[in-house]
């Protein structure tokens, strides 16, 4: 599904990735871990085409990312949330929906203008795993942290996307939303959904990952399964500690 080959990339004279190369299969949830500058949220700026890597190669399938636009890799299907939600906050939580629907700007206008062809009910289903579905008409300003953190997650899950990256899904939530993410990320497993997170929380990855690559320095360190990786010595050393 997704392989990133030797990848570079420095800030002036700090190498935030050095010749990082992995792998996340099709249908499977990988979970990238590391301290903190290892390179983990510039490796998904590269992914996404937000950053620009100084070299290497980024393949999903058969298709190369490397060089194309943010818009032009989510229509390939690859689709991220962001470490810090940003919202409209003025906006209602169904429009938001209509904003991650469309592409084009001029329709976007357009659906949030006029409401005649809202899909009012396949968006309230789409809201319910979410438990937002009672929010549909709810200014997301008024939402919780929590519940702004699964309107994020909602409106990146509201496409078939191919590939899901997530900067720390559950950073900052209570237990019953951790909960309640766990419980969707891994139905989108079963759903044959493809997806990389970014995550600090090691029970978490524990219950959920298939895969865990730890970077360090801007490489990968260590790659397997979560009971081989976290008991691994040069992880304990480099990022769990004693």
């Amino acid at each position: 599904m997704l392989q990133v080959s030797n990848i570079n990339k420095s800030f002036h004279s700090t190498h935030a990735l050095n010749g990082c190369s992995l792998t996340a299969n099709s249908n499977k949830i990988t979970a990238i871990v590391g301290p903190n500058g290892a390179g983990k949220t510039t490796l998904f700026n590269i992914v996404s085409g937000y950053t620009k890597p100084d070299s290497g190669s980024i393949l999903l399938s058969d298709n190369n990312l490397r060089g194309l636009r943010p818009h032009d890799i989510y229509r390939l299907g690859v689709a991220r949330t962001w470490q810090q939600v940003n919202l409209f906050k003025s906006l209602l939580v169904w429009q938001h929906l209509v904003i991650a629907e469309n592409n084009n700007d001029s329709k976007i206008i357009n659906n949030l203008i006029h409401h005649e062809n809202t899909p009012w009910q396949r968006y309230k289903k789409h809201l319910k795993d979410y438990g937002l579905d009672n929010y549909l008409k709810t200014q997301v300003g008024s939402l919780s942290f929590g519940q702004s953190k699964l309107l994020q997650l909602a409106m990146v899950l509201l496409r078939n996307n191919q590939l899901i990256l997530l900067d720390e899904p559950i950073a900052g939530v209570n237990h019953v939303v951790q909960q309640r993410i766990e419980k969707i990320l891994l139905n989108l497993k079963k759903r044959n959904r493809t997806l990389v997170l970014i995550e600090h929380n090691i029970e978490f990855v524990k219950k959920i990952a298939d895969k865990v690559i730890v970077l360090n320095q801007g490489k990968v360190l260590a790659e397997g399964k979560p009971t081989e990786i976290f008991n691994n010595q040069k992880v304990i050393n480099s990022y769990l500690g004693t």
